[in-house]
């Protein structure tokens, strides 16, 4: 988002609070500073000059799950995240380039990295990577990471190389198996011919006992209907009515371990709640924050 729109998109919003019923972070902190509304707030008044960009300002908005939920429900479609990586890009210290780095990210990625697979593509297909999931193509990372860390130089070149690959006429269609991918493509502002290329197929084995579904919060709600209502023609599916967040959201759990295991134990008991057996998403993440959320849930009994 250029800097010469932050004021207009900051000025959309109505302060309705409709991101108070959805903002995760909001459900445990309950302070309107960590609300989108009340961070709006605080940046325009850094733009008008009424308050410094302060270490306390970039607290608030860090204590952001980057889930796009406000987003969704906003009557204005306002797109917080990239209003906060606006501002988080113009205020980055040394050790926050540092610390966000494609260096560390891939240090960080190396145990994940272990459990990598790698899927056939045919004539005229092929697979966008996730975190996860490596394939023998020239994609890069989605850059979401990096978007929500305000590393905009390192997401711009991403963007950029993963445009230049879409482009290309001979690829028909391109398939993402990870919701956060699907949705941070979905955001480069690509024109109709490359979006109709885009496509959603999720990749999880269905159970032969009683199982539940947990919606990503990167994925549409449109994508999640079709989902469920597939799901539903298994006898053994138990729809899962909240639908809350696993509470880790990328690194969120490392810096704010608190309100992570809070959200995580939340959906954990939500998820036991159905006596069900097996717990299927899709995002890695997510599988990660479920279970450590079933462990704490059983410890803090």
């Amino acid at each position: 988002m250029e800097r010469n729109h932050l004021k207009e998109n900051l000025n959309k919003c109505s302060r309705c609070a409709l991101c108070a019923e959805v903002c995760p972070v909001f459900d445990i902190k309950k302070s309107e500073v960590v609300l989108t509304r009340g961070k709006f707030t605080q940046l325009l008044g850094v733009l008008k000059k009424d308050l410094k960009f302060s270490k306390k300002i970039k607290k608030n908005i860090n204590l952001c799950l980057n889930c796009g939920k406000c987003r969704e429900f906003c009557p204005s479609d306002i797109n917080a995240v990239k209003i906060f990586a606006q501002f988080k890009n113009d205020n980055l210290s040394f050790l926050d380039k540092i610390l966000s780095s494609e260096f560390i990210f891939n240090l960080k990625m190396l145990p994940i990295n272990l459990f990598k697979r790698k899927f056939d593509e045919k004539e005229g297909e092929i697979h966008f990577f996730g975190c996860v999931s490596r394939y023998k193509n020239d994609f890069v990372c989605c850059a979401m990471p990096y978007l929500t860390k305000g590393r905009l130089d390192i997401y711009n070149k991403m963007m950029n190389k993963n445009i230049k690959i879409a482009k290309n006429p001979d690829i028909k269609k391109i398939i993402f198996h990870c919701a956060t991918c699907f949705d941070a493509f979905k955001n480069y502002d690509l024109p109709k011919n490359i979006l109709d290329k885009l496509t959603f197929e999720p990749d999880f084995k269905i159970p032969n006992e009683k199982f539940t579904f947990h919606k990503p919060c990167h994925m549409s709600s449109e994508i999640f209907e079709n989902i469920k209502n597939e799901l539903k023609k298994n006898e053994n599916f138990v729809e899962l009515k909240e639908n809350d967040c696993c509470g880790f959201g990328g690194d969120f759990f490392l810096k704010h371990p608190i309100i992570s295991y809070k959200l995580a134990k939340k959906r954990a008991k939500q998820i036991e709640s159905l006596k069900v057996k097996h717990v299927i998403t899709s995002c890695p993440v997510c599988s990660f924050g479920l279970f450590v959320g079933k462990i704490i849930n059983k410890i803090g009994r």
